[in-house]
């Protein structure tokens, strides 16, 4: 099975993690975003029927924020719904990298790819987790 690294930001999790994430068994040649399986990482699909797309709601960082100054590398952050729910938990690490000041519900997924193929994905590395973190909190 092919995958890609990528880092989740779990909501009951201390630290951010470098996590596999496999593509779509009839995913094309050469790779594409639209085809990694996000819900093994992130809940959402039909059977949530509050959570929206996750193809919908992902977002591609390709510059620092407020800035035209480009990245190395195009960040692709992948979240899950925002609407409270019975079963949607805070997500405390996000809060406590934030030092208090975003409130967040739900887990975070983030993959990368390169900044002139940016709908295919390359493998995270653990040195990403800086930058991915002060992307995320800006």
């Amino acid at each position: 099975m092919l995958f890609y690294n990528g880092l989740v930001y779990g909501a009951n999790c201390s630290i951010p993690y470098v996590v596999p994430v496999p593509m779509a068994q009839y995913s094309p040649h050469p790779s594409h975003i639209d085809f990694l399986a996000t819900e093994r990482w992130l809940d959402g699909g039909s059977q949530h029927r509050d959570c929206i797309d996750l193809d919908d709601t992902r977002f591609i960082l390709r510059t620092l924020p407020d800035s035209s100054f480009p990245l190395r590398f195009c960040y692709i952050f992948y979240t899950t719904s925002q609407a409270i729910t019975h079963y949607s938990v805070p997500n405390h690490l996000v809060e406590s990298l934030s030092n208090g000041n975003i409130q967040w519900r739900g887990d975070i997924l983030v993959v990368k790819s390169m900044p002139d193929t940016p709908d295919c994905p390359v493998n995270m590395e653990q040195t990403d987790i800086e930058l991915v973190n002060l992307l995320m909190l800006r």
